[in-house]
């Protein structure tokens, strides 16, 4: 792989972004999921289960790329997979 370039203020800012917009939309998550009873947990983690997998991995040999956002990320050492 070729060397990592530096990130730009304007890069690492863009990221922290994303990190707290993550950040907040997990703490709403938690909020709603404590503001429930246990039966209520319990029959929305069956109903998740018997949904099956919201993201859906790769079939067994299927090669797909990752979104651009990741590459640069890469690139810009913000991120290692």
């Amino acid at each position: 792989m070729a060397e990592a370039k530096r990130a730009s203020e304007r890069d690492k800012e863009h990221f922290r972004k994303i990190g707290r917009w993550k950040a907040e939309s997990h703490r709403i998550a938690l909020e709603e999921h404590l503001a429930k009873s246990p039966s209520e947990r319990l029959v929305a983690a069956l109903a998740m289960t018997l949904r099956g997998p919201y993201f859906p991995g790769p079939a067994a040999g299927d090669e797909t790329e990752r979104p651009p956002i990741y590459e640069r990320a890469e690139r810009l050492g913000l991120y290692r997979t």
